[in-house]
């Protein structure tokens, strides 16, 4: 799981770079021990929103730290992300967050305003504007730890059954014998009888 392998990261070389994004001419950069407690201070202000295992969390943003940040806490908490492409129209957006019954939507300022005007989902933005800020989120709680990651689920396959073995019917072999003793006896009678006399007579006509 992609959260285990920050986690195994985070614990060799908390201090190396782990997320960059490019703004103007500078680089905005995060290291895996920032990561992990942005990570973990959201997860536990998501869980006090009430998001817990199973529950539906919509992500409709570009692509930023924000976004990454969102993901590995929401599936942290064992609930599921509803990835949304930033470039869906309004209507769009309003269906499918209708279909998946999300309880919270990620948004920035440049998708914000493609959200329903009567929705009932908690909004969480990743900039300044309504809802709760996802700025304030990860401050909120910097010594939060992580949740532990879901394990997978491993489905055990039952042993396959060996087949039984099917012996061939004893018929077979005794009627082979039967043929090889006819022909033996066949052979027996055959040289044992003299040999045919012919008249001479029917020899020369």
């Amino acid at each position: 799981m992609l959260l285990t392998k920050i986690q195994e990261s985070a614990s060799k070389n908390p201090d190396q770079l782990a997320i960059q994004l490019k703004e103007g001419e500078s680089y905005r950069k995060h290291t895996y021990r920032e990561l992990i407690r942005a990570v973990a201070s959201v997860a536990r202000a998501l869980s006090q929103q009430g998001i817990g295992k199973g529950d539906r969390v919509a992500l409709l943003s570009e692509n930023r730290p924000e976004w990454v940040f969102s993901y590995l806490a929401v599936t942290s908490l064992g609930a599921v992300i509803v990835p949304l492409d930033a470039q869906l129209t309004e209507k769009e957006v309003a269906v499918l967050l209708s279909d998946s019954g999300a309880k919270a939507v990620c948004v920035s300022a440049a998708t914000r305003q493609k959200l329903p005007k009567n929705g009932a989902v908690t909004i969480i933005s990743f900039d300044a504007g309504d809802g709760v800020l996802f700025s304030e989120m990860m401050k909120a709680h910097p010594e939060a730890p992580l949740p532990p990651a879901p394990s997978r689920r491993t489905s055990r396959r039952p042993a396959p059954r060996a087949r039984p073995r099917l012996r061939r019917p004893r018929r077979r072999r005794d009627g082979r014998k039967r043929q090889r003793q006819r022909r033996a006896s066949i052979t027996a009678m055959h040289d044992s009888l003299p040999p045919a006399s012919v008249p001479a007579g029917r020899l020369h006509r």
